[in-house]
C-alpha cells in the first residue's frame, strides 16, 4: 500500500504532467495557407502588386462565375499559430482556433464594421479533409466595386 505522502507526490506528478500536456496542446502549430483573392470581370490589367490566382485553385472554383481572379495577399504558408488574428486586409482579418481532435475553427473579421469583434463567418474545418487537397472558400461581395466579390482560400501550407 502507497503511503499518503507517495500518494500526494503521485498526485502533483499527474498534476504537472496534465498541466504540461495542455499547455503544450494550447501552442500546437498549425501550416495553413490563406489567400485573400479578388474576383472580377474586368479586363484591366490588376493593380500593382496583385498575382494571378493559381491554376490550381482556379480549377477548384470553376463553376464561380468571375473571369478573373487575383490574389490581394497570402499569409506564408509556415506555421500558424491557433488564436493569433492574421491581416489579410485593413478589412479582414482571420483568427484559427485549434478545437482537437483534427478540427479547427476559422472566423473572419472586418475591424472596420459596426462590430469589429464579432466575425463576419466562422466554419469549422477538418484537417484531414485539407491535407487531402480540399480547400475552404469564404467569399461575400465587394463593398467597393458593383459584381465584384472577395473570396478566401484556405489550404494546408508546405
Amino acid at each position: 500500500m502507497l503511503s499518503p505522502f507517495r500518494l500526494f507526490g503521485l498526485f502533483i506528478s499527474t498534476c504537472l504532467l496534465a498541466f504540461h500536456l495542455a499547455a503544450t496542446a494550447a501552442e500546437t502549430e498549425i501550416k495553413l495557407k490563406a489567400q485573400l483573392v479578388w474576383g472580377t470581370d474586368d479586363s484591366s490589367a490588376p493593380p500593382q502588386g496583385y498575382q494571378a490566382l493559381s491554376s490550381t485553385l482556379r480549377d477548384k472554383i470553376r463553376h464561380l462565375r468571375w473571369k478573373n481572379y487575383f490574389v490581394v495577399k497570402a499569409t506564408p504558408s509556415g506555421p500558424t499559430k491557433p488564436g493569433k488574428p492574421v491581416e489579410l486586409s485593413d478589412r479582414c482579418h482571420l483568427s484559427i482556433k485549434d478545437l482537437g481532435n483534427g478540427f479547427v475553427e476559422v472566423s473572419i473579421y472586418n475591424p472596420k464594421s459596426n462590430k469589429p469583434t464579432e466575425p463576419v463567418r466562422t466554419e469549422k474545418l477538418a484537417l484531414d479533409k485539407l491535407k487531402k487537397g480540399d480547400v475552404m472558400v469564404f467569399a461575400g461581395e465587394s463593398k467597393d466595386r458593383w459584381d465584384d466579390a472577395w473570396l478566401v482560400f484556405i489550404t494546408i501550407g508546405d
